[in-house]
């Protein structure tokens, strides 16, 4: 008859982590191709260690459950400095996703996962935030704020698309001595019969 499996403890879970994983392929690789090898700690009733597919829907929930957190103002530097609270809605909502996490004592797996996940969550989480704001910040110019009508011209030379009247080349004199063009750049005259 089979021992029954222990997922009392942290300790006893670790010993068994310790086991080598076959294969010598590193990163996501092997998690791709359903092999778990940073959750072997955790386990179903039956003892069989989840697989790398499990553990994948795993940390995506836990990285949902950290975006929930800071919607509600729950931001924190590491999930060591996490409040009880905030722990304790973690906790009970990966125990209600996974029942293979509530096969322990004091949460100690869903802890584990929040330790492991959380650094490289926040990590991405701030990196996309201040992305965010830059996008969302239009850019300045070199100019100085102008207000009134400055601004409205200084606006019109950044847009998109023809170059402004104002701002657009001289016609070279000796074209203009043809007679085709006037002085002014936006004036074109009929050519000369002669011409045509």
């Amino acid at each position: 008859m089979a021992a029954a499996p222990d997922h009392s403890t942290k300790t006893r879970n670790e010993e068994s982590e310790k086991e080598d994983v076959a294969g010598t392929q590193r990163g996501q690789g092997r998690s791709r191709m359903g092999i778990n090898v940073a959750m072997r700690y955790i386990q179903t009733e039956d003892g069989t260690v989840i697989d790398g597919y499990r553990a994948t829907e795993m940390r995506h929930h836990a990285r949902a459950v950290f975006i929930g957190l800071v919607d509600n103002g729950k931001q924190f530097a590491s999930w060591g400095e996490a409040d009880a609270m905030s722990r304790r809605v973690f906790y009970n909502e990966m125990a209600s996703r996974f029942t293979e996490l509530s096969y322990c004592e004091l949460d100690w797996k869903a802890e584990q996962i929040a330790t492991d996940t959380y650094p490289g969550w926040k990590l991405n989480w701030t990196n996309k935030e201040k992305r965010s704001r830059q996008e969302s910040v239009p850019k300045t110019s070199h100019h100085k704020r102008l207000k009134g009508p400055e601004s409205i011209s200084l606006a019109l030379t950044s847009l998109p698309g023809p170059t402004p009247k104002s701002t657009m080349p001289s016609i070279p004199s000796e074209v203009c001595s043809l007679g085709l063009f006037s002085a002014m750049p936006d004036k074109l005259h009929k050519a000369p019969a002669s011409y045509l």
